[in-house]
C-alpha cells in the first residue's frame, strides 16, 4: 500500500466482490493512481496525520490560516526572534497563541490560528510547527484474547499513529512477530486488529490512529471499479444493439464526484501568508 492511499486492496476487493488474486497488482496500481487523482482536486498533500513546519514573512496581521487540517497540536509559533507560547485556558485576553477549535467530526475546515498581544511582524520570518491529519484516539484496557478492532466510526483505518500506556505514557512498539510485553502488532485484512501481550494484561493503552473519511474512500472505491470495467469497454463513448438499446458511459470519473469531495477541497487562496 502506498503512503496516501486512500483504500485497501481488501476493501477494493470487497467492493468489487471477487477474491481472486489474479488481478491484485491492477487494483493496488489503480488505487494509487486513482487517489493521486483525488489529492489533487482536493490540493491537499495527504488526509493522513502528518507534520509541517511552514516559514512565510509577517505582514503585521494577527491571525493566519493553517492549509493541512483537521490541526491536531501546535508544537512551535515564532514570530521574528520571537517564540509565543500558547494561550492559557480562560480569559480571551490573555497574550499567546489560540487555535481554531476542530469538533472531531469529518470533514471540518481549515483552522484559524490566532495571536493576542502579538503579531506576524512586518517583513520579518514567521514559523508555525504543527501536525495535523484526519485521527481518533481509543482507549482498550487489554485482556484475553488480547485483540482490539477500532471502531472507525468516522473513516477506515489506514496506519498507527502511536500506542501509549494510558497511565504512564510510555510508548508501545510496533512489531511484526508476537508481542511482549510493551509490544503490539497490526494484522489487517479487511479491517485492522491490534494484538497485544499476556505480559500487558490489566493495562489501559490509548490508542492513535489515522484514517481516511468513508465519503472520500468511497469515491475512491467507485472510481477504481469504473476504471476497472474500462478494461472491457475502453474508448466506447456509447454502442447500440438492434437499433433498440442504447449504452453510454461516463468518460470523466472525477467530473461526477467533485460535489462529493467539495468539502474536503481546499480553497484557495485562503490568506497571502497561510501556511
Amino acid at each position: 500500500m502506498a503512503d496516501n492511499d486512500l483504500t485497501t486492496l481488501a476493501r477494493a476487493k470487497e467492493w468489487l466482490g471477487g477474491d481472486s488474486t489474479s488481478i491484485d497488482a491492477t487494483l493496488r496500481s489503480l488505487i494509487t493512481r486513482v487517489s493521486g487523482q483525488i489529492l489533487g482536486c482536493l490540493n491537499r498533500p495527504t488526509l493522513y496525520y502528518r507534520e509541517y513546519s511552514r516559514k512565510f514573512q509577517g505582514k503585521n496581521t494577527n491571525g493566519i490560516t493553517l492549509r493541512n487540517w483537521p490541526v491536531l497540536e501546535v508544537t512551535q509559533v515564532i514570530t521574528g526572534d520571537e517564540t509565543i507560547t500558547q494561550a492559557a485556558e480562560g480569559d480571551l485576553d490573555l497574550p499567546g497563541w489560540r487555535l481554531e477549535a476542530w469538533d472531531g467530526i469529518p470533514p471540518g475546515s481549515p483552522q484559524a490560528l490566532i495571536l493576542n498581544g502579538y503579531s506576524w511582524q512586518e517583513g520579518l520570518w514567521c514559523q508555525v510547527d504543527y501536525a495535523a491529519g484526519y485521527t481518533v484516539t481509543e482507549e482498550y484496557t487489554i485482556a484475553s484474547p488480547r485483540q482490539f478492532i477500532p471502531a472507525q466510526t468516522y473513516g477506515l483505518w489506514m496506519r498507527s499513529v502511536e500506542v501509549t500506556n494510558k497511565a504512564t505514557g510510555a510508548a508501545f512498539t510496533q512489531v511484526t512477530g508476537t508481542p511482549a510485553a510493551g509490544q503490539y502488532k497490526i494484522s489487517q485484512d479487511v479491517y485492522a486488529q491490534y494484538e497485544f501481550a499476556a505480559a500487558n494484561d490489566g493495562v489501559t493503552v490509548q490508542i492513535l490512529y489515522t484514517y481516511v473519511p468513508y465519503a472520500v474512500e468511497q469515491v475512491t472505491l467507485d472510481m477504481v471499479g469504473e476504471l476497472l470495467s474500462r478494461r472491457k469497454r475502453y474508448g466506447i463513448r456509447s454502442a447500440s444493439l438492434a437499433g433498440q438499446e442504447t449504452s453510454s458511459y461516463d468518460m470523466d470519473p472525477m467530473e461526477k464526484y467533485r460535489g462529493e469531495l467539495m468539502p474536503y477541497t481546499l480553497i484557495l487562496p485562503l490568506s497571502q501568508d497561510a501556511p
